[in-house]
């Protein structure tokens, strides 16, 4: 998930009103956007480049059935945007902002039937499918986070259906490509990335691993 620099969240105190990206919870148009994007593991990430949020896909409830293939950004307020190009119905895909190309990427999920394998762009006005030569194996609840400095997204994890995975990926704009290293943490699905401009690394933490 994309951090916003404005921090714009959500909160309660005791004896105040929520208030969500500025608007409170009565607002007439904040009670609309949130009954439009009523659902649960969808992919957020922030676009820098256009300064809005951008959300996508996801499940009405975990377990309802219903599936979205939705998009919507978040700069001042909630906007559902209709794109002539529309990635699959999925939920529990991962989404990072890629910072050298100005674009959010979007792979994988679940469709609820089946697991993807597909990379998709998001340019802040349409989607595009990407066929690179080489890609990771189709899975959901990886992590992916864009490591600027070396001007790369890194995909890490995941579950295939099957097994929980420990690869590691990373999306240079054209391919995919493994990154082989001599020590990786171990596989696990759902864990959270996130670039460390600091240090000029990217962090990894948590999860969920069978092996424990």
């Amino acid at each position: 998930m994309g951090h916003d620099p404005r921090g714009i969240g959500a909160g309660r105190k005791a004896g105040r009103r929520r208030h969500i990206g500025g608007y409170g919870e009565d607002d007439p148009t904040l009670r609309a956007a949130l009954r439009a994007v009523d659902k649960a593991l969808a992919v957020m990430a922030y676009d820098a480049a256009r300064g809005e949020i951008v959300l996508h896909s996801g499940w009405r409830g975990e377990f309802s059935g219903i599936a979205f293939s939705d998009t919507w950004t978040f700069g001042d307020r909630w906007q559902q945007h209709q794109p002539a190009t529309v990635p699959p119905t999925r939920a529990r895909a991962a989404m990072a902002y890629d910072a050298a190309r100005a674009q959010c990427v979007l792979f994988g999920g679940d469709t609820l039937t089946s697991l993807l394998g597909d990379t998709w762009v998001w340019d802040g006005v349409d989607w595009s499918p990407r066929s690179p030569a080489n890609s990771p194996p189709s899975r959901y609840g990886h992590g992916m986070a864009d490591d600027r400095a070396r001007g790369r997204v890194v995909l890490f994890g995941g579950f295939d259906g099957t097994n929980e995975l420990a690869d590691t990926w990373e999306w240079d704009g054209r391919d995919w490509r493994r990154s082989m290293s001599a020590s990786a943490p171990q596989a696990r699905w759902q864990p959270r990335l996130v670039y460390d401009a600091a240090r000029g690394v990217t962090m990894l933490f948590g999860g969920y691993s069978s092996g424990g």
